[in-house]
């Protein structure tokens, strides 16, 4: 039989643990028919709750592996584990939470049969909440437009890969990332399945407003040149204003205005706006170099403590 690896990151889902993995069972079981068996990869990411308890009274489940991080390292390290120690022909990705049903793994390993190398499944529409859709609007919407145009509207984190695509993500060590655009901006041609993303049933995602800012704020450095735009084009504005100021007060001094321009309102303004704008640029720049310091102390994006699973698995 074939394998296919199924990529499960795990962050304080004690209350998701065990409808996900027995709905990946029973995927499992319509995959047999196919000639295909899962290794199913759970990542436990240094939750606080029950999930790596729960986790561990299914390792009597064959080719069940769990791997356990030593902290929470975040999503995107905790699915790089698991693509590092993924075993199979193809590899998918999925959240513990099951708003994206795992049964379009069946039509994506098809397409891949097919000669496909990357399958996403792209979200048509979101059966979520106002504020959380409009956020995940504006994100990926950021992406699509400023960074790679071909990229979904409705973004993705629910995908399957062969070994090749594999061997790419494993080989790029970049850090403050998000492997989704990483995985499209590979330039590999995506088959595309559309569907409904689904409610949460259980508990509430740890995606805090905080963290999704931070993953906003390390997309936009990582994917674009937006930042260092805005500092272009505020450089070059504020040169040109500066420049039709100048003329100006030439112009009326020869005019024989020769007394001082009024001046503490227009001067305070002016070195506001000037102070703003490079407070502004000092603070774009300082996240480049924080980035840079974090690539140049070459530590991994994530710390195996343990691996788990059934001793009968090969």
């Amino acid at each position: 039989m074939k394998k296919i690896s199924i990529i499960v990151p795990i962050y304080q889902n004690e209350l998701n643990i065990h409808r996900c993995i027995e709905s990946l069972v029973k995927l499992n079981i319509k995959f047999n028919q196919l000639n295909y068996k899962l290794e199913i990869i759970l990542v436990e990411d240094g939750s606080t709750d029950k999930s790596y308890a729960l986790l561990r009274e299914y390792l009597h489940i064959k080719d069940l592996v769990i791997i356990k991080l030593t902290r929470n390292f975040g999503q995107i390290p905790a699915i790089q584990a698991g693509i590092k120690y993924a075993t199979g022909k193809y590899i998918g990705i999925i959240s513990a939470d099951l708003q994206d049903s795992p049964e379009h793994f069946l039509k994506m390993a098809s397409l891949l049969e097919g000669g496909s190398k990357l399958v996403i499944a792209a979200r048509k529409s979101r059966d979520e909440g106002f504020l959380q859709s409009l956020m995940s609007k504006f994100y990926w919407g950021l992406i699509k437009r400023f960074s790679m145009k071909e990229f979904p509207a409705g973004g993705f984190d629910y995908c399957m890969f062969d070994e090749q695509v594999a061997k790419e993500i494993d080989n790029i060590r970049e850090k403050n990332t998000n492997i989704f655009p990483l995985i499209f901006w590979l330039g590999f041609k995506p088959e595309v399945i559309n569907y409904t993303r689904q409610k949460r049933d259980n508990g509430k995602s740890a995606w805090t407003f905080l963290k999704k800012v931070r993953l906003t704020i390390d997309t936009i450095i990582g994917f674009t040149y937006l930042p260092t735009r805005i500092i272009s084009i505020s450089a070059i504005s504020t040169s040109i204003l500066a420049f039709i100021y100048s003329l100006y007060i030439l112009v009326m001094w020869f005019a024989g205005n020769k007394g001082s321009p009024d001046g503490w309102t227009t001067i305070i303004i002016l070195i506001s706006i000037i102070g703003g704008m490079i407070l502004f640029s000092l603070g774009i720049l300082g996240e480049y170099l924080l980035r840079i310091l974090d690539e140049v102390r070459s530590r991994p994006n994530f710390v195996i403590d343990e691996i788990n699973k059934n001793k009968s698995s090969k």
